[in-house]
């Protein structure tokens, strides 16, 4: 008998143990989530987070990916899906914030649902939101840089085409060439 008291005390104590744990892991993973969030923001420096899908449907514009998705291990195959019916889904905006989505049903049939999407609480954030804000991060960042190489690269070469133009027109015109006036 005494065996099954002892092990009733460990299954206690192993419990506590594990909230404790748990609530200490929570902390940790709501301020290494914000850290993110912040540092993406301060990285986009006001520009947008380019080739997020449009998650709003129905002719909403909503440009976000899903946080939490359908695979523990990668970003999962619903996080570019449009956010539907009732649910509310974590997602990462293309400012780089996170916010909880879904719909707002309008009461008036004259008026068209709409999506909202406040900026998520902490209290609403998952202990797991950590490695899901992670794969998300290591999935559109690269996606974001490699339009900002093409961006750069078309512009270079839009520039490359106007300093040719100029180099051509502005030589040495002959007396009387009329040109417009610029200010």
């Amino acid at each position: 008998m005494t065996a099954m008291v002892d092990r009733f005390a460990l299954l206690r104590e192993s419990r506590a143990t594990m909230m404790r744990v748990r609530e200490e892991a929570r902390a940790h993973a709501v301020r290494a989530i914000r850290a993110i969030e912040s540092e993406l923001v301060d990285a986009l420096d006001g520009a947008t987070l380019r080739g997020l899908p449009n998650l709003g449907g129905n002719g909403e514009r909503f440009y976000a990916i899903r946080v939490r998705t359908q695979r523990d291990a990668e970003v999962g195959p619903n996080a570019e899906e449009p956010i539907g019916g009732d649910e509310e889904s974590l997602c990462l905006t293309k400012e780089g914030v996170l916010v909880v989505v879904g719909w707002l049903r309008a009461r008036d049939t004259q008026l068209a649902d709409r999506i909202y999407s406040p900026p998520v609480r902490d209290e609403n954030l998952l202990l797991e939101d950590v490695e899901a804000l992670v794969r998300t991060v290591h999935y559109v960042v690269p996606r974001h840089l490699a339009q900002l190489e093409q961006t750069s690269a078309r512009f270079s070469r839009i520039g490359e085409l106007a300093a040719r133009i100029c180099a051509e027109l502005t030589q040495e015109k002959p007396p009387g060439t009329r040109v417009p006036e610029t200010d």
